[in-house]
């Protein structure tokens, strides 16, 4: 009986392996949320038919850390660190805006992302919004994702707790200690200021507060830790966190990212994230890729950078840290997969002997115009370039609104 598939991408290029080191050309058959088969010359009979000749299919990207809301303030928080006060027009817009215009940006975030190859968010939202009406945002995109909030909405929903200078920061640790265990991602020890504030206050770092209530495990997400001691490194890797960073925000804001060989040295999870679109102005995770391995470059020399370690940050461990299926190329996992453009300027010339510079070329050169197609939870959600999963003039106009009710626009 002939295979019934609802979508096959055919003689597309991908990575044949975890490393992201041997790549090979093939069929994918996808079939429901699943990529049913992967192989040479598969069977032409399914409901859509792509001709894959000129991409290269990696595993759908995953942003650890953002925050979606933030695309109303994009390009408002220039020439700031976080620990500096912000002006009074700041203040005065921040405490009127509405959770409607919350999520009015990320919607405009979360179309953005998807249109730069991502197929899974964890956005944190600040401490006064609330979390289903930004799950009910990803459901209608069709974009997997988790939604981290500071207060519970289920029995497992993911959690976000302060940072360790934010107001009744202790209290909050107390609180969440209650809970069942679930998902955490927190702001830790982000700068050398506010790891002292926590110091002097308790005698504890952050990691050592998050451990003494049990917070620190295998779902904990840490996110930046850009100040630490071998102590706090050597702690969060026993426990099995993860550490998220955020290079390109950090080097913005004058910050210092974790370098990524004593992450390896603890055997730390490193994974990556845009941070929010405030901090870092952008959404597109091939940014933070190429600016951590130049950070890598710069602090160990170029010839210690792993590419292929980024690119599984982003993809398969990623997935791993989560506890979730995906991430990688296989029969019999979740059909996530972005796809992009080759035979353009912007990647080429791509090599197979007598060296291999497809992984090289993804970190150092692709940024998310060069994203083709997107596939997400077996549904294409973008094509040519062209979000299908929403009406992108409808999503720009409702951002420009809720802006434009704050402050005065160009256009």
């Amino acid at each position: 009986m002939a295979p019934s598939w609802d979508l096959l991408i055919s003689n597309v290029l991908y990575p044949s392996g975890d490393d992201f080191r041997n790549w090979s050309r093939g069929d994918f058959a996808i079939a429901g949320e699943w990529i049913a088969e992967i192989g040479p010359e598969l069977p032409r009979q399914a409901g859509r038919l792509m001709d894959g000749s000129g991409l290269i299919a990696i595993p759908g990207l995953y942003n650890m850390h953002t925050h979606g809301h933030d695309m109303f303030w994009r390009g408002t928080r220039e020439g700031a660190g976080v620990d500096r006060r912000w002006p009074d027009w700041f203040w005065n817009a921040y405490d009127t805006v509405s959770t409607e215009t919350c999520t009015a940006a990320a919607t405009a975030a979360y179309v953005n992302s998807l249109r730069c190859g991502v197929t899974f968010v964890a956005d944190h939202l600040r401490r006064t919004l609330d979390g289903p009406p930004f799950v009910e945002v990803l459901g209608a995109l069709g974009l997997p994702g988790a939604v981290f909030a500071s207060r519970p909405y289920g029995e497992s929903s993911p959690l976000t707790l302060p940072h360790e200078t934010a107001p009744r920061f202790e209290e909050a640790l107390e609180q969440a200690a209650r809970l069942p265990r679930r998902p955490v991602m927190i702001h830790a020890q982000e700068t050398p200021h506010r790891l002292e504030q926590i110091q002097r206050r308790t005698g504890r770092s952050t990691v050592e507060l998050l451990d003494d209530h049990g917070l620190l495990h295998e779902r904990t997400f840490l996110v930046h830790l850009c100040a630490h001691s071998d102590s706090d490194l050597e702690l969060a890797a026993a426990r099995g966190a993860c550490v998220v960073a955020t290079p390109t925000a950090e080097m913005k804001l004058g910050e210092r990212t974790l370098d990524p060989e004593r992450a390896a040295r603890f055997g730390l999870k490193l994974l990556l994230g845009t941070d929010g679109p405030a901090y870092q102005n952008s959404n597109d995770l091939f940014t933070d890729l190429k600016q951590m391995a130049l950070l890598w470059a710069r602090e160990h020399g170029p010839g210690a950078v792993r590419v292929e370690e980024l690119l599984a940050a982003v993809t398969w461990r990623a997935a791993e840290a989560l506890g979730r299926r995906g991430g990688r190329l296989r029969a019999g996992e979740p059909a996530d997969l972005t796809l992009l453009a080759a035979g353009t300027l912007s990647l080429e010339p791509l090599v197979s002997e007598p060296f291999e510079n497809i992984a090289v070329q993804l970190v150092y050169c692709a940024t998310g115009a060069d994203i083709q197609h997107v596939v997400a939870a077996g549904r294409l959600l973008v094509e040519d370039g062209r979000c299908l999963a929403a009406d992108e003039p409808a999503v720009l106009a409702a951002l420009r609104e809720a802006v434009g009710r704050h402050f005065r626009l160009h256009f």
